[in-house]
């Protein structure tokens, strides 16, 4: 393979976009309890955003959110609806 063959082949590896694994989001006991408090938000909107976030979640978590400390050691936090909200998980 002479240079131009291998640097077409590294432009097109460049070029295509990786595949995203998506993850199961699984919703806890205590998650359940907190999502009972947002069917009581009257606003539908704000209801919509904390939904969207939530099921982002299923692509690439690891790169989203920031990676806590302390207790919450190996969790992420991302916030939700104007930073109102926060998602642990």
């Amino acid at each position: 393979m002479g240079k131009r063959e291998a640097k077409e082949r590294l432009v097109r590896a460049a070029s295509e976009e990786p595949t995203a694994t998506a993850w199961k989001i699984e919703i806890t006991a205590t998650a359940e309890a907190s999502l009972k408090a947002v069917k009581a938000v009257k606003d539908a909107r704000v209801q919509q955003k904390l939904v969207e976030t939530i099921d982002s979640l299923s692509i690439e978590p690891d790169r989203k959110g920031k990676a806590l400390m302390g207790e919450l050691l190996g969790f992420r936090s991302i916030r939700a609806v104007g930073q109102r909200y926060r998602i642990i998980y």
